[in-house]
């Protein structure tokens, strides 16, 4: 008896591996008309220098396959790669298409890239190459008020998404105390207010003032100029030694411009180190040639913004 099931278990090893052997060598004699590719996203958008894995599944006659070798290629290889392990990276703003075939059979994805560029400092975040709206690293971009997502020509309390009656005593979001308006106990943007988020995705936001300390503390800033432009720092990693270029940028009220020889640059958490902090106030850095910190100041004020991403 012993004997016997000793010989059924090998014969139905052999039977299972002698099955596999010729389903794998007569891959060719599969009917395709039965097989079908799917990637699991339609679109996918990056900035240059960041990578995505795309993931495409086989099925045949409705089953997945396992471990079918799929072919990837793209469309523009000068604005998006892929590997053939599906990882797809951004090299150049504009527009590719992602395929991935097997059998003859196809299934593709769209990508957009940005004219963003994700530069790796060796810190916590990787930091953008240049702010919200620039066309290039040591052009100032747009202006927005801290928590707002449209761009407007006028700064003032009056216009300030988050109160009523331009009073900044009276918020609407962003509050933790009863006699600055409606509570809600939030002293961080959420993806929706934050810009940087609504315009790349949420893989991108904009920094915290811990990251811009930490850029502060772990990166030599040299007062630079680049391509004309009237003053900035060329911050440098003392980590890897990759760097970025942070203009001057000057900040608005009302629908003027002050301290056009300073940079400002909007964090995306409100003033909140302290119990008494007041929640109409946001965390800022601020530069000139000679200084620079992480401060605060009205969250309606206009100031650029520098894009982070994990």
């Amino acid at each position: 008896m012993k004997a016997y099931s000793k010989y059924s278990i090998l014969f139905t090893f052999l039977f299972l591996l002698l099955i596999f052997c010729c389903c794998s060598k007569n891959d060719d004699s599969i009917d395709t008309s039965t097989i079908s590719v799917e990637i699991g996203v339609a679109k996918v958008n990056l900035a240059i220098n960041e990578s995505q894995k795309l993931d495409a599944k086989v099925y045949n006659s409705g089953l997945q396959a396992f471990g079918p070798k799929i072919d990837w290629s793209s469309s523009n290889s000068s604005v998006a790669t892929v590997d053939q392990a599906g990882f797809v990276t951004g090299k150049a703003a504009g527009s590719a298409i992602i395929y991935a075939k097997y059998k003859g059979k196809s299934a593709s994805c769209s990508v957009s890239v940005s004219q963003l560029a994700m530069v790796d400092l060796g810190l916590s975040v990787k930091w953008a190459d240049r702010n919200v709206g620039a066309d290039k690293p040591e052009s100032i971009g747009a202006f927005y008020a801290w928590g707002e997502t449209s761009v407007k020509s006028v700064f003032n309390w009056d216009n300030y998404k988050w109160c009523t009656g331009g009073d900044y005593r009276s918020l609407t979001k962003y509050n933790r105390y009863p006699e600055w308006g409606q509570i809600d106990n939030k002293t961080v943007l959420e993806p929706a207010d934050d810009i940087a988020s609504v315009i790349y995705g949420n893989k991108w936001r904009m920094p915290t003032g811990d990251e811009f300390k930490e850029l502060l503390e772990k990166c030599d800033w040299t007062w630079a100029t680049l391509n004309g432009s009237r003053g900035a720092y060329r911050v440098t990693s003392k980590i890897n030694g990759n760097s970025i270029f942070l203009p001057v940028t000057g900040l608005k009220e009302e629908e003027f411009y002050f301290d056009l020889d300073q940079g400002y640059y909007w964090t995306s958490s409100l003033l909140a180190k302290k119990a008494d902090d007041a929640p109409c106030y946001a965390n800022v850095l601020h530069f000139s040639s000679e200084e620079k910190w992480v401060g605060y100041t009205f969250r309606e004020v206009g100031m650029p913004i520098r894009p982070v991403s994990k």
